[in-house]
């Protein structure tokens, strides 16, 4: 097996053109299709927002250094906004927790919607229905 080769870090401009170019493409990379031939499109999109990211910053990173650094940033701002959403239910007492949310976690939450805010539900209500 080939040993990676560890690439430089990604600055925090490049974390910043990375979102906004994969806020682009987010209606193929963030589908939760995962048939063939969507999976196909879906490699075919982190190709051209590797050549996007590429040609901006005048770098050689590769497709799967770009999906896993994406991956990464997409990982912990869930793990903040869930953070987050947890103190809010909190009982209370003691320091209040900062939850940390940059402005990329923002970003992040215009891509992901729903992954972090899930579903407000339709069928569950305390609503009290008069008459019955």
């Amino acid at each position: 097996m080939a040993e990676k080769k560890r690439t430089t870090n990604f600055s925090s401009e490049e974390v910043e053109a990375l979102i906004k170019i994969v806020q682009d493409h987010q209606h193929i990379v963030e589908n939760k299709k995962t048939d063939a031939v969507f999976n196909k499109r879906k490699h075919e999109e982190w190709e051209k927002i590797a050549k996007e990211f590429n040609c901006a910053h005048n770098s050689d990173r590769t497709v799967q250094a770009i999906k896993t650094k994406y991956e990464n940033i997409k990982k912990t701002a869930k793990k903040k906004f869930a953070t987050e959403k947890k103190q809010t239910y909190a009982t209370g007492g003691g320091v209040p927790v900062s939850s940390g949310i940059t402005p990329i976690d923002e970003a992040m939450r215009a891509i992901l919607t729903t992954q972090i805010t899930g579903f407000d539900s339709t069928v569950d209500s305390d609503t009290v229905i008069l008459g019955k």
